[in-house]
Order: C-alpha cells, then sequence, then structure tokens
C-alpha cells in the first residue's frame, strides 16, 4: 500500500486497503498499520477529515500495544499522531489542542528520532502559513534548517518546510524570500516530474505574478497547476481553481471565473474534500465575483458573512481581516457607512 503512494498511485493504494481492511481483526496491530499505509493517499488527495479520523484509529490501536512494539512500529504511533495534526493544520482549524501534539516530540526526543523531532514543528508552520503568521516561521526557521542539515537534508522534510515558507512569504509581501523558496520548490518539481510538486510550484509561481499583476502569466501558472492536480487527483486542484478563478475576475472573463469557482466551492464543501480553509477563499470570492455581476445583490454580505464566520470559527484573523474589508469597502460604495465602519474597525482590529 505504501509503495503505491509513493509512486503516485493513490487510488490503487486506496483500494488495496479497503480489499485487505475486512480480513483484519479491528483494533488490532496489523488493521492499525494499513490504516497508517493509507496516510500518504489521503494526505495528498485532500481527503484531510479522513485522514484525522483514521490516524486518530491507528494512533489509539498501536498505543494500546505500546509495550510490544518494536522500534520502528514506535516511529509509526508518533507518526500517526503528527500526521493527525498536521491534517487538521490543512483544514485551517487550530493545533496543538490536545494530547496527540506533543507525542512526536516526546517520542523523538525520548528515543532518539530526529525526524520526529522536525515534524514536531510542521503543524505549527502550516497553521502560520495559512493565518498570516510569517515572522513566526521565520522565528523558527534557524532551528529548522538546522534539523534538516542534520540530518542530511533529506528531500521531503526540506521541501515541505520550503513549500510553507514560500506561501507565507508571498502572503505577507516578501516577495524575494517568496521567490528564492519557490524556485526551490519548482526546481525539484522538474527534477522528480512529480504532479504534484509541480502544481506546488506553479502555484507559487501564480501567486508571485498575481502580486506583481503580471495577471497572464499568473492566469497561466494557475491553468497549469489545475491541469497538473486534475491529471493526478491531488489536493492542489483546489486552490489552483479558485485562485485561477480569481485572477480571471480581475481579467473581467466572469463567465469562466464563475465556472472554475463553482467547482472549486463545490470541491471545497463536498464530503470528501470538505475543508473551511477553502471554504473562506471560495465565499469571499464569490462575492466578489456576485459584486461585478449585481453590485446591488443581496447575496454579497451573506456569502462575505459567511467566509467571514468560518474565519473567525477556526481563529483565523488574517482571512477574518480580508473578509472585514472586503465587506466593509463593499458597504462605502453602497454609502452605507455605518455598516462600513463597522467592518473596516473589525477588518484593522483583526489585522
Amino acid at each position: 500500500i505504501s509503495s503505491y503512494t509513493m509512486i503516485g498511485q493513490n487510488t490503487k493504494a486506496l483500494a488495496k486497503a479497503e480489499a485487505l481492511l475486512p480480513q483484519l481483526t479491528p483494533g488490532s496491530v496489523p488493521y492499525g498499520l494499513v490504516l497508517f499505509g493509507c496516510l500518504n493517499a489521503r494526505l495528498t488527495r485532500g481527503e484531510f477529515r479522513q485522514l484525522v479520523q483514521e490516524m486518530e484509529e491507528a494512533a489509539t490501536i498501536l498505543k494500546q500495544n505500546f509495550e510490544s512494539l518494536h522500534r520502528q512500529l514506535i516511529w509509526a504511533y508518533a507518526f500517526c499522531s503528527f500526521i493527525r495534526e498536521d491534517a487538521i493544520a490543512w483544514l485551517g482549524e487550530p493545533v496543538g489542542k490536545d494530547d496527540y501534539a506533543a507525542i512526536p516530540l516526546e517520542i523523538g526526543q525520548r528515543y532518539d528520532f530526529l525526524d520526529l523531532v522536525f515534524w514536531s514543528y510542521y503543524p505549527e508552520v502550516v497553521r502560520n502559513s495559512l493565518t498570516g503568521r510569517y515572522p513566526a516561521i521565520r522565528a523558527v526557521s534557524d532551528e529548522i534548517f538546522a534539523l534538516i542539515k542534520k540530518m542530511g537534508r533529506p528531500i521531503q522534510h526540506e521541501n515541505r518546510f520550503q513549500v510553507c515558507l514560500a506561501f507565507a512569504a508571498i502572503e505577507y509581501g516578501d516577495i524575494a524570500e517568496g521567490e528564492r523558496y519557490a524556485h526551490k520548490v519548482v526546481a525539484l518539481g522538474e527534477r522528480m516530474k512529480n504532479p504534484h510538486q509541480q502544481a506546488s510550484g506553479k502555484i507559487l509561481e501564480g501567486m508571485i505574478a498575481e502580486q506583481r499583476l503580471h495577471l497572464d502569466d499568473a492566469a497561466a501558472c494557475f491553468a497549469a497547476a489545475v491541469e497538473l492536480s486534475r491529471q493526478s487527483e491531488t489536493d492542489q486542484l483546489l486552490p489552483a481553481l479558485y485562485r485561477l478563478a480569481e485572477v480571471q475576475l480581475k481579467q473581467k472573463a466572469f463567465e469562466a471565473a464563475e465556472a472554475l469557482l463553482t467547482e472549486a466551492h463545490e470541491l471545497a464543501c463536498s464530503k470528501r474534500l470538505e475543508n473551511p480553509y477553502h471554504q473562506i477563499q471560495t465565499w469571499r470570492i464569490k462575492a466578489r465575483l456576485e459584486s461585478e455581476k449585481d453590485p446591488t445583490s443581496a447575496r454579497i454580505p451573506e456569502w462575505y458573512g459567511q467566509s467571514i464566520a468560518l474565519a473567525e470559527s477556526t481563529d483565523n484573523p488574517y482571512q477574518s481581516a480580508l473578509g472585514h474589508g472586503a465587506l466593509g469597502s463593499w458597504y462605502v460604495e453602497r454609502e452605507e457607512l455605518d455598516k462600513a465602519e463597522t467592518h473596516l474597525e473589525a477588518a484593522a482590529k483583526a489585522w
């Protein structure tokens, strides 16, 4: 199962697991290890909610059998706990809220697994990258790069940190730093010929181009990411779709933007790919698109409100500020100045 996931054959991996699990005793170590073997497939496909559930189950099984576990299965127990926390972070939800968060560092230090010490940082890095806390990532980057160097610079570890660092830097406006790490992500994707990695690189390049108002270049990058993600059934499809839609909105290509945005929003709200962080984006972009089509539509404050509510429920002040700022600006255009002031003040406070 794990071998299939490592070569991008995620559908085959999950089919193998689905066939094997009914033959095993629920709660047994082999049952937990089959769930563990599916983690790369779930992670790459963006099935984070199911991944949280399966890693909780796998970690619980391994914990109950901890005293009889060999060293590598002790590592697997801690890695399940990390992946569970990682998936929560990619959903845009707060991390470090229960005992799972402490397990990777605890096991890493007790049993001298340096990679677990590294991974113990990662959920908070992801969380900070999605909440606009780039300085918090920079504050620990020296420690993280030192760990990567000590481990011999394994590609997976270094790359995953660089993706988050590049994303956070670009969002924060540090384009030079973002571009430096984005180039590394792109180069690795070209070298590995891995569609998931290539799509990640294209999204980062598109974000940089969009920041520089090179909208045609941005659209080309996001379109390439959409195509790569469709081919490989990976989680980059969702952000590629709505980022391309946002650029097309700026280019006044409203019909094309609406088609992409509708697909992105349906995916973000679906049972398989449900993701609050992506829903925050799609609700806000839907409101912007609606304001272009019908500036008086009652859907505009409703959809901005949906985005703001999700941002606040997932404790994301950065995304809350974006939503309040956009809604406040719309009320200014409508000359409803009391409402505008309320939302603009809320945006400033959240920022």
